[in-house]
């Protein structure tokens, strides 16, 4: 656990592209500090990104506005806490706003993300919006399609329980409401830095060969025993030798 905070503490706001890693003072990131920072000032980074999340716990040095940055600091954060999580330690809400926290506080926050780093809460044990397993319409009628994330294997005759999805903003979910993924493609989607669920489907399929882009959906051909997921388009019900088995959703190429 961490000790008692030395010096002064701050939140600080890290904007990070969508699709983007973070990297410490890159081009690409944006830090909002509150008042007043100074060389030495520990820092905590956090995201305001589709699940809030604490990215990282480093020490600020700076030799005027122009030239700073960060150094490693104490806990050492390697995968990036939910805020859920450290509300649940802390018991208490936890803006994200930049801020200088008060030395209890700190030490009270340092320790909850140092205990968050040590053994971290199951993304099960926060709010989320994904349906109860028991409730399994939406399985049953997926489960000839496999994991709709990663494919599955669905012809294996060894497939994953799946398991239903929700995604945490509505906004990101113009398509269905649920969808059945395998339970390590679950756990992908409810990472705090993790991908959206297209990211996550379109990085497991080939990239368009006319158009390099990553929007490809499977293109089935003939009868299935029901409608396609989201990701899988039907082509027709005619099946010859030289059928195409996807299709770019950004310049509709077919191979």
């Amino acid at each position: 656990m961490a000790n008692r905070a030395e010096g002064p503490v701050h939140v600080v706001l890290a904007e990070v592209p969508a699709g983007a890693a973070h990297d410490d003072h890159d081009e690409e990131t944006w830090y909002t500090f509150p008042d007043g920072p100074a060389d030495g000032d520990l820092v905590i980074l956090v995201a305001d990104a589709r699940q809030p999340a604490v990215l990282d716990v480093r020490t600020l040095w700076m030799e005027d506005d122009d030239n700073w940055g960060f150094s490693s600091a104490q806990p050492l954060v390697g995968d990036a806490i939910a805020i859920a999580a450290l509300e649940r330690r802390l018991d208490e809400h936890f803006p994200i706003e930049p801020r200088t926290l008060a030395t209890q506080a700190a030490t009270d926050v340092l320790n909850a993300i140092a205990a968050e780093v040590a053994s971290p809460t199951p993304w099960t044990a926060l709010p989320h919006r994904c349906l109860d397993p028991r409730e399994s319409e939406v399985i049953q009628a997926q489960r000839f399609w496999g994991c709709n994330a990663c494919g599955g294997d669905d012809e294996s005759p060894y497939r994953p329980r799946l398991q239903v999805h929700r995604e945490p903003d509505a906004k990101d979910w113009p398509f269905h409401e649920s969808m059945a993924v395998c339970p390590s493609c679950h756990d992908i989607l409810h990472q705090p830095s993790g991908p959206t669920f297209n990211e996550l489907m379109f990085s497991h399929r080939p990239p368009c060969p006319r158009c390099s882009a990553r929007q490809t959906f499977k293109l089935m051909m003939g009868f299935p025993p029901g409608p396609p997921p989201y990701g899988t388009q039907l082509g027709g019900c005619v099946i010859g030798p030289d059928i195409s088995s996807y299709v770019c959703q950004a310049c509709r190429f077919h191979w």
